[in-house]
């Protein structure tokens, strides 16, 4: 939104000359109008304040006064000549241009300041370390300062940064720039001593960013599965520790979904939550873990029979049976494979008659063999390749 003026005639001549400018790539001017517009500037500059030009009137509004966008256009436009202070100040504004595609606006930046041939790079630096110091209320102008502090590997940003992510006040999209900063900067401690005091959600990107880098955070999710009585939240700090191994958060997983099968649960908090961990599991080599987890994600087998599972992304029976079969062709020898075709088996014959749709497993468990058998072929065929070479080379 912009803030309107009515200033005469100068005032409807600078609008033209904006909107021309606006609609068309090029507009040929006169010496004299290039002049016009470069007085126009300089003698109203003292009616802009840049710092405090930009006005956040709600999370996504931001206001302005047709003035400044003037000032800040034409001196782009027409390489003007403004005061050091000025063009320092301008760190603090930014505004629209027409994009590439109709009706897109995209803001600009500060790129163009960087060019500015009357302002060095460190009267830049201390501006925008200045800036941030004070605080940045708008969010465009905060990722401008943050995607300089990047650029120029300057991590003194961090000092005065990382409360940001703290404050729920605070857009996601703005705390994500700023968790973008300091991981770019590789400050994984800040990470871990803010992690504790982030009270909404945006602790999960927090988790998602340092997860396999921390054993701080690890510790951390570890105690909310422990302590927590949030569902919502045990869930998905398990959820980030089984891929670590934690045989007691894939336990507290499949248990989970076992004593919360309320409708009303299921649709008010499950489907609010991230991704499941199926796809984490396949990629665990751990042969301990694997022995450990295939009895516990039989169990979760049968619960994903509950009806208010039955066709649910979050607790998908194919993705479940697709980890189970990755298990079975893990180790070269037969234990995990006849470990779970003898636990399904089992479960059919227990089964059966009350829960009618696991016959089909009997197609699983086929499944299951051939790879199994066509793995096993493979080993041996390259097994007897190897040994023929080995009595090869020891011919020779």
């Amino acid at each position: 939104e912009i803030q309107e003026f009515k200033w005469g005639w100068d005032w409807i001549r600078i609008s033209k000359l904006h909107d021309l400018f606006e609609n068309h790539n090029e507009v040929p001017l006169s010496d004299g109008q290039e002049k016009w517009i470069a007085n126009f500037c300089s003698s109203n500059l003292d009616k802009v304040d840049f710092k405090t030009a930009l006005i956040n009137e709600g999370a996504d509004t931001t206001t302005t006064s047709r003035l400044a966008i003037y000032l800040w256009y034409f001196l782009r436009k027409l390489n003007l000549d403004y005061p050091k202070n000025v063009l320092l100040d301008l760190l603090s504004y930014d505004w629209y241009e027409k994009g590439k595609q109709p009706y897109d606006r995209v803001h600009v930046g500060i790129d163009y300041l960087k060019e500015n041939k009357s302002l060095s790079f460190n009267e830049i630096k201390d501006r925008i370390l200045l800036n941030l110091q004070i605080g940045i209320r708008n969010s465009h102008v905060l990722d401008n300062h943050l995607n300089f502090c990047t650029k120029h590997d300057i991590k003194d940003a961090t000092l005065y940064i990382t409360h940001i992510l703290t404050d729920p006040n605070n857009s996601f999209w703005i705390r994500g720039s700023v968790l973008k900063t300091i991981y770019e900067f590789k400050e994984i401690c800040l990470l871990e001593v803010v992690l504790p005091h982030i009270s909404d959600d945006f602790k999960w990107k927090v988790v998602g960013m340092i997860i396999e880098q921390s054993d701080v955070c690890k510790n951390y999710l570890s105690k909310l599965l422990q302590n927590r009585q949030d569902k919502k939240e045990k869930l998905q700090a398990a959820r980030y520790l089984i891929p670590l191994e934690e045989i007691e958060a894939l336990e507290y997983y499949v248990s989970h979904f076992e004593q919360n099968n309320e409708e009303s649960y299921f649709t008010t908090v499950i489907t609010e939550l991230s991704p499941s961990p199926f796809q984490s599991l396949k990629n665990i080599d751990s042969l301990s873990f694997i022995e450990k987890s295939i009895p516990i994600l039989i169990h979760l087998l049968k619960v994903s029979y509950q009806p208010q599972y039955l066709n649910n992304n979050y607790l998908n029976q194919n993705a479940l049976l697709d980890v189970l079969q990755t298990f079975a062709l893990k180790s070269n020898s037969d234990s995990f494979y006849l470990n779970i075709k003898t636990s399904i088996e089992t479960f059919i014959t227990d089964n059966s008659e009350t829960i009618k749709p696991v016959k089909n497993l009997h197609y699983f468990l086929d499944s299951v063999e051939r790879a199994h058998y066509s793995k096993k072929n493979q080993l041996t065929s390259v097994q007897e390749v190897i040994t023929k070479l080995d009595t090869l080379l020891q011919s020779i």
